[in-house]
């Protein structure tokens, strides 16, 4: 059974032996759309779609998955984490689907099996989500390999709509930012040091880079 509320005290942190966390399935769409940005720059013709949909793109990575600052997802995507054994873990993300969690392992003869949804649960109501397999299950044998155990998750706020309204203004900031810088326009200096950017989305995010 999987558990996607808090019936249970979460332990500090789980640590296990992972590897880093590779995208499956990018975002459907961006948070912030061509068609809003170029309304945000005031820009009616075609001409530069492609440049802009480069800034919009560089912004949105700059913020988001992995390597993002945010240390989240913004776009609902498809993530996955990989392991030796069925070793309890914590997951990369927050705003996790508990739902569409699915583990996988290569059995005993190094073919991909999915397990039984009864045999783990995973906890999402807190900011590092985790999965803990149940221990009155015989975990099935699997075979030798680094990557034995694969983890599926979506990761992510859901649509575009749903990605709150300061990340999506902080994309906008910066596109115009990247569009000034090219066109020759220096951004102007931050005031007394204060960056919108990192104003916007400090409560959003989970770890400093």
């Amino acid at each position: 059974m999987i558990i996607a509320g808090g019936d249970v005290t979460p332990p500090a942190l789980i640590e296990s032996e992972i590897m880093a966390p590779r995208l499956i399935s990018p975002a459907a769409a961006t948070p912030v759309s061509l068609a809003e940005a170029k309304a945000h720059l005031r820009i009616d013709s075609a001409d530069q779609d492609a440049l802009i949909q480069t800034f919009i793109d560089s912004a949105t990575a700059h913020l988001d998955g992995w390597t993002g600052i945010l240390g989240r997802c913004m776009v609902a995507q498809t993530w996955a984490v990989f392991g030796a054994d069925f070793a309890d873990c914590s997951l990369p993300f927050p705003d996790i689907d508990a739902s569409a969690v699915v583990v996988k392992y290569y059995d005993a003869a190094n073919v991909q099996q999915t397990l039984d949804a009864a045999n783990y649960r995973v906890y999402v109501d807190t900011d590092t989500p985790y999965l803990v397999y149940d221990s009155s299950s015989v975990a099935p044998e699997v075979y030798s390999r680094d990557d034995a155990i694969t983890i599926e998750f979506v990761a992510g706020y859901g649509a575009t709509s749903d990605v709150p309204a300061p990340l999506r203004t902080a994309i906008l900031i910066l596109v115009a930012r990247a569009y000034d810088d090219s066109a020759g326009q220096n951004s102007a200096a931050l005031a007394g040091g204060y960056d919108p950017v990192k104003m916007l989305t400090a409560p959003y995010r989970r770890r400093a880079i």
